[in-house]
């Protein structure tokens, strides 16, 4: 019984001092809320978020967004061979399946 009591004593004494070790030198948690003399304190600790004053409008995103369109190929060809329409340095793919493809 005396060696149990003596085992937790131990224990309690090292885990005081790991607690003083570990946890001394760590901050304070900061507060959420601003505090009450800021001008936003009414809000009570909610994250405000940039929001955009106006709607944009139909032709402003449209400008905004001419980079997305689809482009023009231009590097199409006809197959000498069976004419179908393939890209410029590539093997007709419709050659390829009927097993008539001529090596590049």
């Amino acid at each position: 019984l005396c060696v149990a009591r003596a085992s937790t004593d131990i224990m309690n004494n090292m885990l005081q001092l790991f607690r003083g070790i570990l946890f001394n030198n760590v901050p304070k948690a900061l507060p959420i809320a601003p505090p009450s003399n800021h001008p936003l304190s009414f809000l009570g600790g909610m994250i405000l978020m940039a929001v955009p004053k106006k709607r944009t409008s139909y032709s402003r995103s449209r400008l905004r967004n001419t980079h997305k369109q689809l482009k023009n190929i231009h590097n199409m060809e006809p197959c000498p061979k069976c004419r179908t329409m393939k890209l410029r340095h590539h093997i007709c793919m419709s050659c390829v399946k009927a097993g008539t493809f001529a090596q590049l």
